[in-house]
């Protein structure tokens, strides 16, 4: 296409710039922008960003049959846009691709990563790969090295600690349901507990090549106040028992604890109070009252009393009360445990176990709660009735039946840990009363300081707020401690192995479903914050 008048030059900042100066007796240029896109490729311009719009103004001009100059395109060479995330673990490259200036090449691609200040973690596969087949992508080309947290000091216990004990065989080949086992004991001298330090940790490197140090590890020390062990004066990271007995396992140590039995608990016995554990080979009866540190076994029935243990309570022959959740002037049991609540059967009761409950045949008109789990029935027998009442566990519920023919409303709870969230009020009240005992002590150090003769008043206030201050700190992490282990609770579920009858109540989380008509065994739990219940067909 040569036209008369018409030129392609290069300015200064590496556009291209076409013009055209009318020639006498010429005509004017009739083109489109095509054809005219074609012929500036023809001069050598093909690589180049040419500015399609321009080439269009351009077709409309030559009909003015005057002259002109236009910038229609421009020679750019290859460009790197090199992005560090904010962590500055992780650098990504994009390559933007020439148009007919310097080709792009893995030589400038890690000069430009350089000029950031990348120096560690580089991967030069992963840049070719930018510059030759990802081009104009975002690509990960350089990694660093995150820190090893340090490991938290952990205590390992040395001598058996199961308080789940388990029923045995006898020598016929026998097992006796009744015989969960004898309590194990250490003797006096014995080693019960290694406590292992916490680490410093793997100190990390990012992208740049500035070192990350390591989060170290929480140390803990043995509890302050352990019954029945000593320090060995040789290493102090070992407990050993300083007398005889039962070893029960803390979260900081281990207690010895010696154990008790007894033939009943009755008017002629009184009511109990140790820090032992217990072991009653026949009843306890109703009206009385047993508070201990450890362990409470009994062999026979719980009638109608209140029974408070630091660690399991078993009732081998069931719990039973006089009147459903003890209401009107029947009694009812009250069975708290801080560690696994175990019988036969409980029928109106009021049981609170900070573990888990497991009654190897019905649950009748109760009202249970547990932090882990609830679990009613043993496999095969069919005898897991849960009937009427209130249950609730954080983790989870298990049964063979729900509800039953002539039962209560039954009312089955899991996914909300009432216990933790009582706990969590009484921090977040605690927290509350720190901040304003912060707020008045700051307003008193503001009066203080400007009466020079209260300096020594002034000096204590200032010690006191450092330690509110402290304080505060210390109660927010102990909540924030609660409210992670809070969320444990999502995965919860309430399983249902035989069948569910009508009007019975099943809640997970904040979801509720009332059961209006009998169905079969399945699982209910959460599915995208809905409750679900998965239905099994019988096999």
């Amino acid at each position: 296409m040569p036209v008369p008048g018409l030129s392609l030059n290069e300015n200064h900042a590496n556009e291209l710039v076409l013009t055209y100066t009318p020639v006498d007796g010429a005509d004017v240029p009739r083109t489109d922008p095509i054809s005219l896109l074609r012929w500036v490729e023809q001069q050598g311009y093909a690589g180049w960003k040419i500015d399609e719009n321009a080439l269009r103004v351009v077709v409309q001009a030559f009909s003015q049959e005057a002259g002109f100059s236009k910038v229609i395109g421009q020679k750019i060479d290859a460009h790197y846009d090199v992005t560090v995330v904010p962590d500055r673990l992780t650098a990504y490259l994009k390559v933007s691709p020439a148009w007919g200036g310097k080709a792009a090449s893995p030589q400038d691609a890690v000069a430009a990563l350089q000029k950031e200040g990348i120096s560690f973690g580089l991967d030069a596969k992963a840049v070719l790969n930018a510059v030759r087949d990802q081009i104009g992508e975002m690509v990960l080309v350089a990694q660093g090295r995150a820190p090893e947290q340090g490991k938290d000091a952990w205590f390992e216990p040395l001598v058996s600690v199961n308080r789940e004990r388990h029923p045995r065989m006898n020598e016929k080949g026998e097992v006796d349901l009744r015989d969960l086992g004898v309590i194990p004991t250490v003797a006096e001298g014995a080693p019960v507990m290694q406590r292992h330090p916490a680490t410093l940790g793997v100190a990390g490197k990012n992208v740049l090549g500035e070192d990350i140090p390591p989060p170290p590890g929480k140390d803990t020390r043995f509890g302050s106040r352990l019954q029945g062990v000593m320090v060995d004066p040789e290493n102090p990271n070992l407990l050993r028992a300083a007398v005889a007995g039962q070893p029960v396992l803390l979260r900081d140590g281990v207690n010895i604890e010696p154990v008790v039995k007894m033939a009943v608990v009755d008017i002629s016995t009184g009511n109990v109070d140790f820090v032992g554990s217990l072991t009653i080979t026949g009843d306890v009866q109703s009206g009385m009252k047993i508070k201990v540190g450890g362990d409470v076994t009994v062999e026979g029935t719980i009638e109608a009393a209140d029974i408070e243990a630091g660690g399991n309570i078993i009732a081998k022959g069931g719990i039973i009360g006089q009147g459903a959740h003890g209401e009107g002037d029947a009694p009812a049991p009250r069975i708290r445990a801080k560690g696994n609540i175990r019988a036969r059967y409980i029928e109106n009761a009021i049981l609170i176990a900070e573990q888990s409950v497991y009654i190897s045949e019905t649950l009748i008109n109760s009202d249970v709660m547990a932090m882990n789990r609830i679990e009613v029935g043993k496999k095969g027998t069919k005898k897991g009735y849960i009937m009427g009442g209130y249950i609730r566990a954080t983790q989870g519920v298990s049964a063979d039946f729900l509800g039953g023919p002539g039962s209560g409303h039954t009312r089955v709870s899991v996914g909300v840990n009432p216990l933790l969230q009582q706990m969590m009020e009484a921090k977040k009240q605690a927290i509350a009363a720190k901040v304003r005992e912060h707020a008045d002590l700051s307003k008193l150090i503001k009066l203080l300081q400007e009466k020079p003769d209260k300096r020594e008043m002034l000096e204590r206030a200032r010690n006191t707020l450092r330690k509110v201050s402290e304080e505060i700190s210390a109660a927010m992490e102990e909540e924030r401690a609660l409210l992670s282990e809070a969320k444990l609770a999502d995965q919860a579920d309430i399983v249902v192995r035989e069948g569910i009858f009508g009007g019975t109540t099943v809640t997970v989380g904040r979801r509720s479903k009332f059961i209006a008509e009998d169905c079969g065994r399945g699982v209910f739990r959460l599915a995208e914050g809905q409750l679900v219940y998965a239905e099994k067909k019988n096999s």
